[in-house]
């Protein structure tokens, strides 16, 4: 018996824009509203992984933000009350199998690694 594979939602998930590479998606969102990256998170399994990054949402948190700002405990949180005057629930993120990027996976490892364990020689 063969082992089984998880399922690529790519092809299904993306269609045609499946060509381009996470890094390309993640910065064509960049140009996005917050709205319209909520309405696209809405699209597929893979939009709502790419749409749903802190990254994103904090930058465009910061792009839109004019004075202080009083963090939610989530980048996007806090861009939906402030920019959009949106009080969004906590809800818990959904997880999709089939899905890897090693883009992902390297944006979030840069903000989220201890840099205390690493030595200096």
């Amino acid at each position: 018996m063969e082992p089984s594979h998880p399922l690529d939602r790519r092809p299904n998930a993306l269609g045609g824009l499946q060509i381009l590479s996470d890094e390309i998606l993640c910065h064509i969102l960049d140009f996005l509203h917050p709205p319209d990256v909520g309405i696209l998170s809405c699209v597929s399994s893979v939009f709502y992984i790419l749409c749903n990054e802190e990254p994103l949402w904090k930058k465009l948190c910061l792009q839109k933000q004019k004075g202080l700002i009083e963090y939610k405990g989530s980048w996007r949180q806090t861009a939906l009350e402030k920019i959009m005057n949106i009080c969004v629930p906590f809800s818990q993120s959904l997880h999709f199998d089939g899905f890897s990027s090693l883009f992902l996976y390297r944006r979030w490892y840069r903000c989220n690694v201890v840099l205390e364990s690493f030595l200096l020689d």
